[in-house]
């Protein structure tokens, strides 16, 4: 009988290939367009060397049917190395977004990079300090879509960039403008709301550290030291109005309460303190937990026809930016009192 051969072995199954990374597109459904450009320029520019979840898109590696919407971007988010959120407008409600990045900076889940793509004048507090990304500023979009490209650090957790292209190279200048480009017809308006306050108003933060020994300072007597502190310490971390109509400068973001008030004795040479005497005395109270004491000071405003008196309308304590913040309006409250006439000289003998 003759002897069949035996069949031959089965063929080696290629070695599985490593998983691609996993680009997450963080945005509010009124921002899909965004989302949306964003979401094709990472898959075309990579030639498929990473997904991405984006779940307004069926066309990403959004949720898959029949699953949860929530669980599903649970995962994708926890398998994240980079997340590409998309901020708009800050008075709009971020939680679920937040909720997104939260879970992908989870620090027991595969490390993740936040990239904040800026819409608007402002990104999230809490990411602050991570990446963003103006998108309104082309210089901006050149160094993200180089790093996205042809850095091998952009990608945590991966260790070679995503093309061979050469970094600054001619394609990715190319790659920068086309993104520029397709972008700017789904940009939000830069200044969809308008605001406006009655009165000049001024925000002032003091770091926690600093308000511990202003408190520590008052539980002790001194006083003299507490208000010292807080002419270092406390600085200008917003205004409206204020810094033009009261000072006669275009900005003073970041000046010291002490630096505000020799812009004030600048404008108005000669003029009293008494308005800033009223307005340390409210910033100590608050500082030490009592309600403060108002007193009707006025500061002439830059025209030296009308008084504001600064009065303190409310403070809190940030964790995520670990200061206490002091919201402050110049009330006005009546005219400046006319230059007084000079004395008459003396003419003649009695």
């Amino acid at each position: 009988m003759t002897s069949t051969a035996p069949a031959a072995a089965p063929a080696a199954s290629p070695p599985a290939s490593p998983a691609l990374p996993l680009i997450f597109v963080s945005h509010k459904h009124a921002d899909s367009a965004i989302a949306d450009v964003l979401s094709a320029f990472v898959r075309g520019r990579t030639g498929g060397r990473a997904n991405v979840f984006q779940s307004s898109n069926f066309f990403t590696q959004g949720p898959r049917v029949g699953r949860s919407l929530s669980v599903e971007i649970r995962r994708a988010a926890a398998e994240a190395c980079v997340v590409l959120l998309v901020y708009t407008h800050p008075d709009e409600d971020w939680n679920y977004c937040m909720w997104e990045c939260g879970i992908a900076s989870d620090p027991s889940t595969p490390e993740a990079k936040i990239v904040a793509f800026q819409f608007g004048a402002s990104v999230p507090e809490l990411f602050a300090d991570q990446v963003h990304v103006n998108a309104r500023n082309v210089l901006d979009i050149q160094k993200f879509t180089n790093e996205l490209l042809t850095d091998p650090a952009f990608l945590p957790g991966f260790p070679t960039a995503l093309t061979a292209l050469a970094s600054q190279g001619p394609e990715v200048r190319e790659a920068a403008t086309d993104l520029f480009a397709k972008l700017q017809p789904v940009l939000p308006s830069a200044d969809p709301d308008a605001s406006w306050t009655a009165c000049p108003y001024i925000r002032f933060d003091l770091d926690l550290s600093s308000a511990a020994l202003v408190a520590a300072a008052m539980s002790e007597g001194k006083t003299d030291d507490a208000r010292a502190l807080l002419l270092a310490k406390c600085t200008i971390s917003e205004h409206a109005r204020a810094a033009d109509q009261l000072f006669g400068v275009t900005e003073f973001t970041d000046v010291t309460l002490q630096g505000l008030s020799r812009m004030a004795q600048e404008q108005h040479p000669g003029e009293g303190q008494e308005w800033f005497d009223s307005l340390v005395d409210q910033l100590v109270a608050a500082a030490t937990s009592r309600l403060p004491t108002l007193e009707l000071r006025g500061l002439a405003d830059r025209s030296s026809t009308g008084l504001y008196a600064p009065v303190l309308t409310g403070w809190q304590r940030r964790s995520n930016t670990r200061c206490t913040q002091f919201n402050v309006y110049f009330v006005p409250f009546g005219k400046a009192p006319a230059a007084a006439d000079p004395p008459p000289s003396a003419t003649g003998s009695h």
